[in-house]
């Protein structure tokens, strides 16, 4: 938990506040200040690091510490600053979001946090939401888990403040906000590079990296498999093999903000 005395909410709390994920960075670069929204499931462990490298820490550029979102937050939350200081900063500051298209989004949400780790602690309330709509035999069980239809199901009916974070749509991040600069989670490396550009730091170029929410497949193959069997198969199911197209209308619908700031937000550039 944050015991700065400006946190006026608990560690719980601020993970479901969007300001919690507003991380101000003073002086990089040209010496301007830079805020960059780290939304859950758009690359956000890549960009944390390039920030700490520019502050001096030594961490690689495809490092994963325990505990660096803990840090990161500790170091730069904007929920440490004093509510009347945080709009002027977010006036004055180079501002900086990267967004992802939607579909892939939660795809990968599902890869990551469902099918990865069925018996992810914070998933308990959600299968618990899902044998009861679902009407599953037993008690809710990570051996079993879910599968992707449905958590695609659960989504639909879910508001978007009892969602977890890394499913809650991104609009709620952005919060009709304007950035300075976005990036597009699908060209992850190359919009670092030239973010270090705009903001005129260099901590060495990212490598690129293949995307597992694009991992081909027959298409809707894992739609219907639950998460405990994927595990046990040893498969992490990319978007190809996980949609069919009613649960494509589904994220569509649900995700329709999403939708409309992505393709409004992330013109089609060139690879």
């Amino acid at each position: 938990m944050l015991t700065t005395a400006h946190n006026d909410l608990s560690w719980t709390a601020q993970t479901w506040s969007p300001i919690w994920f507003y991380n101000h960075v003073p002086g990089l670069g040209s010496g301007a200040d830079a805020v960059f929204c780290a939304i859950p499931k758009n690359g956000c462990k890549s960009f944390k690091r390039v920030f700490m490298r520019a502050t001096g820490d030594a961490i690689g550029l495809d490092e994963f510490r325990p505990g660096m979102h803990v840090q990161v937050a500790e170091r730069w939350s904007m929920s440490n600053i004093p509510k009347p200081e945080r709009a002027a900063i977010l006036d004055s500051a180079r501002t900086i979001v990267f967004l992802r298209d939607p579909a892939l989004r939660i795809a990968s949400a599902y890869a990551d946090k469902v099918a990865r780790v069925p018996d992810r602690a914070d998933n308990a309330s959600m299968y618990a939401d899902v044998w009861a709509h679902e009407n599953l035999p037993g008690a809710p069980t990570a051996e079993r888990g879910i599968s992707f239809s449905e958590f695609v199901r659960y989504l639909a009916r879910t508001a978007c403040d009892a969602m977890d974070p890394h499913w809650k749509p991104q609009a709620c991040y952005t919060a009709g906000r304007t950035f300075g600069f976005v990036g597009d989670v699908s060209h992850m490396a190359r919009d670092l590079n030239r973010m270090q550009d705009w903001l005129g730091i260099d901590v060495g170029r990212m490598p690129e990296r293949p995307q597992v929410a694009r991992a081909a497949g027959t298409p809707g193959e894992h739609a219907d498999t639950p998460a405990g069997e994927l595990l046990r198969a040893g498969v992490l199911p990319g978007a190809e093999s996980l949609y069919t197209l009613e649960l494509t209308c589904l994220i569509e619908a649900r995700y329709s903000e999403d939708r409309e700031l992505f393709e409004r937000l992330v013109p089609a550039r060139a690879a």
